[in-house]
């Protein structure tokens, strides 16, 4: 365009894009293709011919307002076709929004349907947890009762006697084994024969110690105040009654012994034998000394073997100085 003659550019410049648009269509371009065209590639196109004809090959005309009728035609045609593009893809576009809200839709009441089918399952799971633990409770009852009816003929209530509850819970037990009664039931079995501090003791005891027969008997001893030492102290003092037959003697020393053995976590012969023996030379110690084992053990949680007892006492003495031994339950 810069080569044109400054009149040629002017007058170009001055001619409308329907001008433009027929004077490319005579020179023989493709109407379809000219139609498209923006107003700068119809001046470029132009200018372009201008050249190629030079100077007296094109006569430039002031522009006029007059227009072609069949290129306005077709024109008109043009902008007739891109609206009804236009058109088709406002439809096609509507449509597909319309689509894609209905898969939404769709997608969102599967989900509803799917948390619905949750909620209900769920429902239906509690309900029949419900009915298996009121089916489990109603068997439990039934159980406890055929129990409670069967113990009901071999036992007794708690006896007075603090020193008889060794062998009373020695007799419990043995009911147990032999009716077969479930671990989980045997507390709750033998409440009704407990007396009355003994309930009173269970009623301020944590549930799962008041459920566990183990725990609830150990509860008990402690209060009466029957420990291991206790028992040992009982069984060595304990003398026969003038009712007590021989029999019932024996039992109660067994009951007291056995408990004590129990205490000590003795079960074996040989742990027996070395309990025998440590207690038989504790007996020997005198008081501070004893104080300084019963320290050690406290702290061990254990009784001291009579091997390793006699090492701490042998250990303890040589510290006090020499010359200081033990015998006779005197320090000399």
């Amino acid at each position: 365009m810069e080569r044109l003659t400054e009149q040629q550019t002017t007058l170009m410049k001055k001619m409308a894009t329907a001008r433009l648009q027929n004077e490319l269509v005579k020179a023989g371009y493709q109407q379809e293709r000219v139609m498209f065209w923006s107003r700068e590639e119809l001046l470029a196109e132009y200018a372009e011919i201008l050249l190629k004809a030079g100077p007296v090959g094109v006569v430039m005309e002031e522009p006029t307002t007059e227009t072609d009728p069949n290129l306005e035609k077709v024109r008109m045609e043009h902008e007739l076709k891109l609206k009804e593009m236009e058109i088709r893809l406002e439809l096609a576009k509507i449509e597909a929004e319309a689509e894609q809200k209905e898969k939404d839709r769709a997608v969102e009441m599967e989900k509803l349907g799917i948390e619905r089918f949750r909620l209900q399952q769920e429902k239906e799971i509690k309900v029949a947890e419900a009915k298996a633990k009121e089916e489990i409770e109603k068997d439990e009852v039934r159980v406890l009762k055929r129990l409670g009816d069967a113990l009901s003929q071999v036992l007794t209530p708690q006896p007075e006697d603090v020193t008889d509850l060794p062998a009373y819970f020695r007799g419990i037990e043995l009911q147990f084994t032999n009716l077969k009664i479930p671990e989980k039931f045997q507390a709750r079995l033998i409440h009704k024969y407990l007396s009355s501090k003994s309930r009173a003791l269970c009623a301020r005891l944590d549930p799962a110690v008041r459920e566990d027969y183990t725990q609830l008997k150990d509860a008990i001893l402690k209060e009466y105040g029957l420990s291991a030492k206790s028992f040992l102290d009982k069984f060595n003092r304990m003398r026969k009654h003038t009712s007590d037959t021989f029999v019932l003697y024996h039992a109660k020393l067994a009951g007291i012994l056995c408990q004590y053995f129990e205490g000590r976590n003795a079960k074996s012969r040989d742990e027996i034998v070395s309990l025998l023996l440590a207690d038989r030379i504790k007996a020997e110690l005198p008081e501070h000394v004893l104080r300084h084992v019963i320290g050690l053990e406290s702290r061990d949680s254990a009784w001291l073997k009579p091997d390793r007892l006699a090492s701490v006492v042998d250990d303890y003495l040589a510290n006090l100085g020499p010359g200081k031994t033990v015998g006779a339950n005197q320090l000399v």
